[in-house]
């Protein structure tokens, strides 16, 4: 702005000397006005969410990453011994209140308002400290949350703080500890006997914020409906003529309702009831007093039989595939064409069994049989069967057949 200064010797010189004053006077007070916005500005309180304050840092840090999996945005401070998770920062406490309400209902309810004239500058109100009573420490939100509730109602306003894990009470933020005492006092009367002072660092310091009444939001306004007319309007004459009646549905013949009866899933549905695989073992012994089956030389002996193996079937069955014997096959291959329940179109079958025999004082007599055998059958739907079979025996003869006393093995 430029200001020029003159004195007029014309008549209206007086009104230009008085509008230059008026505006010296008024550059002076926007000059001021700024000067004080800004100071403002500069000590302008800020608010934030503390969730927690600890002495292990490592719990903090825990608790800042827990918060940013959530999406709040949160910074760890350090505060001398202490580490403070704070989330935020608003010009104005509706938003603030905004969050923490937001952060309680997610789990965090030990999420308190705070605010701080220091904000940019922590070390300097690290400093200081103010005077509180405490009233207790506990472990549950909701125990002191009753607690919080009971001494409003009382008309004493108190603060949580969440400190070590710790949900801790305090009433009160005073300098001089004659306050202190005076609230204590106070506490006692209503109820309160083990409260006692504490000191508390202003970073980030407690203040008693009255909650703000957050505006709710608007309704939806509903369209307003047009108003009727006055007067009905003209109907046209071609709508009083009558329409064609539309022609009847052809009728169709309504479904039958079938009811299923849903018997659930199991292994039927891939032509498998069980059954696949078959093991088995045991343990056989006697007593023999003429081991040789010969009319001299008789020789007792204890005899042990140990058997183990395992049949497997294809689709499953709970039927050994082979049965009966037939001198008439090589071997003494097991030969038999069972009736079952079921004709399946295929069906596939293996064994394998091991008998070890031991006995106690005759070495010679010991041996381990080992036998397989194996079957694959077809089933036409005209009744036909194309079966294939086969068996591996490694055995001997019985003792007293052979034409020595050795064992008659074959294979």
């Amino acid at each position: 702005m430029l200001l020029t200064a003159g004195v007029w010797p014309e008549k209206g010189g007086a009104v230009i000397r008085r509008s230059f004053y008026i505006e010296v006077l008024a550059v002076l007070i926007i000059s001021a006005a700024l000067l004080c916005s800004n100071l403002w500005a500069d000590e302008a309180e800020r608010y934030a969410v503390q969730a927690g304050s600890f002495k292990d840092a490592n719990s903090g840090l825990n608790l800042l990453g827990d918060l940013r999996l959530e999406g709040f945005d949160c910074q760890s401070v350090k505060v001398g011994k202490s580490t403070s998770v704070v989330c935020g920062d608003f010009d104005n406490s509706i938003d603030a209140e905004r969050l923490k309400l937001s952060m309680r209902n997610v789990g965090y309810r030990g999420a308190s308002l705070v605010t701080s004239l220091d904000w940019e500058n922590p070390d300097k109100a690290m400093s200081k400290d103010y005077l509180t009573v405490q009233i207790g420490s506990y472990s549950e939100w909701e125990n002191a949350e009753k607690v919080l509730d009971d001494l409003e109602k009382k008309g004493i306003p108190c603060r949580s703080r969440m400190i070590d894990g710790l949900f801790k009470v305090y009433c009160g933020q005073f300098a001089n500890i004659k306050d202190v005492v005076k609230l204590k006092m106070k506490l006692r009367r209503s109820g309160y006997y083990d409260t006692f002072p504490a000191s508390l660092p202003m970073w980030p310091f407690f203040v008693d914020v009255p909650v703000p009444v957050i505006p709710a939001s608007p309704a939806p306004a509903e369209p307003a409906l047009p108003a009727p007319p006055s007067k009905p309007l003209p109907v046209p004459r071609e709508l009083y003529r009558k329409a064609p009646e539309p022609a009847p549905p052809a009728t169709e013949p309504s479904p039958v309702a079938v009811e299923r009866k849903d018997e659930g899933i199991d292994a039927s549905i891939f032509g498998k009831g069980g059954g696949h695989f078959h093991p088995f073992a045991s343990v056989t012994g006697y007593y023999s007093d003429n081991i040789y089956s010969s009319g001299q030389n008789k020789v007792a002996d204890l005899n042990t039989v140990l058997t183990g193996g395992m049949w497997v079937a294809a689709p499953g069955t709970k039927k050994a595939m082979l049965e009966g014997s037939s001198g008439a096959l090589p071997g003494g291959v097991q030969k038999s064409s069972l009736i079952r329940e079921r004709q399946r179109s295929y069906q596939a079958y293996m064994l394998y069994k091991v008998d070890a025999e031991r006995y106690s004082t005759y070495d010679p007599g010991n041996f381990v049989n080992h036998k397989g055998e194996g079957l694959f059958a077809l089933n036409g739907a005209a009744g036909h069967r194309l079966e294939v079979s086969g068996i591996y025996l490694r055995s001997h003869d019985a003792k007293g057949e052979a034409p020595s006393l050795e064992l008659g093995k074959f294979t």
